[in-house]
Order: C-alpha cells, then sequence, then structure tokens
C-alpha cells in the first residue's frame, strides 16, 4: 500500500496499564524485527504481530531501513501496542468521520451509501464503522526527527485507496486520512468538527476530514 494523506487532529495519549502483555508484545516484536525481509530499496517488513489496538489482529511492520532504525521502529511500535482495543472503540468518531466525508465526496458516483459500500448496510453507529475496515499494516515513519507509527487500513468506503490513521510517538493520534502522500502532521490543527457541516472540498482552513 501506499501511505497517507491529511486528517484528523486529535491529542489523545491513551495506554494499557498491563506489563505483562506489554512485556509479550515486546517480545513478538523483536522476533518479528529479527525475521524481517527487504526489498532492494532497504524497505523492510516483518511478519505479523499481535496488535492489541486492533483486538489482536495480525498485522506486519514496514519500515524503511534509510529512514527509521531498528531502535526506533521498536520505540514507536512497542508504544503503539501499549493501546488497547477500548481505545480504537474511543476514537472511532474520527474514522467515522472519514467515513462520512468520504460518501458525501463520492455521493455523485452512487445512488446511496448502500450501493457505494457494494450492497453493505451503512454503519448504524460510531463504532459500527469498523465493521468496513477489512484488514491493516503497520508503518513506521520519521519526519522533523519525529517518530510516527501509521495503521494503513483497507476498507470498504475506499476500496482503492483505503485509509490511514496517524499516530505520534505511537500513542498520540494526529490524523485520520486518505492515502496520498503528505504531511504525516496536519498543516492546520482544527477541533471536533460538527458532524453536520462537515466539508468534503478544498478549503483555506484545512480540517481533518477533508478530501482535498
Amino acid at each position: 500500500m501506499d501511505i497517507l494523506n491529511q486528517l484528523q487532529f486529535v491529542p489523545s495519549v491513551i495506554g494499557s496499564n498491563n506489563p505483562r502483555a506489554e512485556t509479550m508484545n515486546l517480545n513478538e516484536l523483536h522476533l518479528a524485527l529479527a525475521s524481517r525481509s527487504r526489498n532492494r530499496l532497504g524497505f523492510a517488513r516483518t511478519a505479523g504481530v499481535s496488535v492489541p489496538f486492533l483486538n489482536y489482529v495480525l498485522c506486519p511492520i514496514n519500515f524503511d531501513e534509510y529512514e527509521v532504525s531498528d531502535t526506533e521502529a521498536l520505540q514507536a511500535v512497542g508504544a503503539f501496542l501499549e493501546l488497547s482495543n477500548a481505545d480504537r472503540l474511543r476514537l472511532s468518531f474520527h474514522v467515522h468521520a472519514h467515513y462520512l466525508a468520504s460518501a458525501r465526496a463520492m455521493g455523485s458516483e452512487y445512488d446511496d451509501e448502500h450501493d457505494m459500500l457494494g450492497g453493505k448496510a451503512p454503519p448504524a453507529s460510531q463504532e459500527d464503522v469498523w465493521r468496513l475496515v477489512t484488514g491493516s499494516d503497520l508503518m513506521v515513519r520519521k519526519e522533523n526527527d519525529v517518530l510516527y507509527v501509521l495503521v494503513v487500513s483497507d476498507c470498504e468506503w475506499e476500496l482503492d485507496d483505503g485509509f490511514c490513521m496517524i499516530f505520534r510517538h505511537g500513542k498520540e493520534l494526529v490524523k485520520v486520512g486518505d492515502l496520498n502522500c503528505g504531511p504525516l502532521e496536519p498543516e492546520q490543527p482544527g477541533d471536533r468538527p460538527d458532524l453536520t457541516k462537515l466539508e468534503t472540498a478544498g478549503g483555506g482552513h484545512i480540517i481533518s476530514y477533508e478530501r482535498m
């Protein structure tokens, strides 16, 4: 998958308090890094690691070895593995908002949301949006000496590109957006938007859920 684009500023540092689970996750992470594969450009991809944030789904980790060291990958992903399934559900608002922005932007291309989703029912609630997420990878990036973990996901409302959630230092959600190249941080962080007034066209003030 390619990587990201814009969106969601949500200053929220979250994590678990289970030292045993964190130790198990870090041991698994060390093993995954030790057995990774590499392409000729130095891009590393590990076997799947169990991710509590995604209800313990196995996700491979991807990172550019010329940009991110092993120590940095361990640091960033180790922090991300402290996040829980409950943390993901608490952040459902932001993924649901991205879904709504996409639905409005593509409204002229489909008869309704059922049509856009290939006959599947639209999410009945903010948390129900996760039913439409079909698979994820983790990616570690570095920008301006800050480490980020990207949760890069396939989803039913963006079949070609999917979407991603971007966590600064692996723990603070700063964006939810489309998978096109762009800055890892919002250019103009915004407050939690009113979903009834969600903009889907480009504008001077870039709110996290706009599709530019």
